[in-house]
């Protein structure tokens, strides 16, 4: 059994303040614009999105909120900045979902910062059926400045359908054995899952160039197989967002959207009933 038809969308939205100044308006925007064109377009609607960060917002953390829709990305940044160097309290957050309509879907999203991290794991499942169960699992491994935020993977699963969906985004830079590490422990994860004969799909940002060998055959440690297999879905022809899955002849088809206001390509894929 499987939803009558499924459509899968994996997208990192680039939504780091620091790095993209106009993050503020794009992110919620691309979001938004994912949703509206999606929302009836298949029974069941499964979106994930990488890089909508939970951030820190120091003391002016209620101007990243309240003025979102007036000010230029640009100067909230300036702002988020000055309110973190300038408080010796954290603060209030700053959440992207906070300023999307998601309708009727249900938004599948982990707040939690730890003491010593700046934002959460950027990660965000939008669907529109409620799943069973859904989690987080932070990364064991992580290195540089990527241990100021709380990566892992996190997943919901359908029990009608016996189907398991993660959504993760790996480490970027640094060697590639945190990468691997990040991997395996998603495979340890997903094996209790394989052996009812669940269906998985493990979507994200794996910051895995394929033209690599070593890094191309990292993601042979799932178990599963690409549904993109090589095409690019950054503008510079890596190939760093993967959709992984064990039942390969559910896949319909897939397509690698444009850049758009990100720089990577927005994957989807549909997922045909089963027989």
């Amino acid at each position: 059994m499987y939803h009558n038809m499924t459509k899968l969308i994996s997208w990192n939205v680039w939504g780091m303040p620091f790095k993209n100044p106009e993050c503020y308006r794009n992110t919620v925007g691309a979001i938004q614009n994912t949703i509206d064109e999606n929302i009836n377009s298949t029974p069941h609607t499964v979106i994930a999105i990488q890089e909508c960060w939970v951030w820190r917002a120091g003391c002016l953390g209620y101007v990243s909120q309240e003025r979102i829709k007036n000010w230029y990305s640009v100067a909230l940044t300036c702002i988020h900045l000055i309110g973190l160097m300038c408080t010796c309290c954290f603060g209030r957050s700053y959440n992207p979902m906070d300023h999307v309509d998601t309708y009727q879907y249900h938004v599948i999203q982990d707040y939690s910062i730890g003491w010593n991290k700046l934002n959460n794991s950027g990660l965000v499942f939008i669907t529109n059926i409620m799943p069973d169960r859904h989690g987080f699992v932070r990364f064991k491994r992580s290195v540089g400045l990527e241990r100021i935020s709380c990566k892992g993977f996190q997943y919901m699963y359908y029990g009608t359908t016996n189907t398991l969906y993660i959504n993760t985004h790996l480490q970027s830079g640094g060697k590639l054995g945190v990468r691997l590490s990040q991997i395996l422990q998603i495979q340890e994860f997903i094996q209790s899952y394989i052996y009812t004969g669940c269906v998985i799909f493990v979507v994200g940002d794996f910051n895995l160039d394929a033209r690599d060998t070593d890094e191309r055959n990292c993601l042979n440690e799932l178990g599963l197989v690409r549904i993109n297999n090589i095409s690019p879905t950054t503008p510079d022809g890596e190939v760093i967002d993967h959709c992984m899955t064990n039942i390969v002849e559910l896949v319909k088809e897939f397509t690698i959207g444009d850049c758009d206001m990100s720089d990577h390509y927005r994957l989807e894929i549909i997922i045909r009933e089963k027989n």
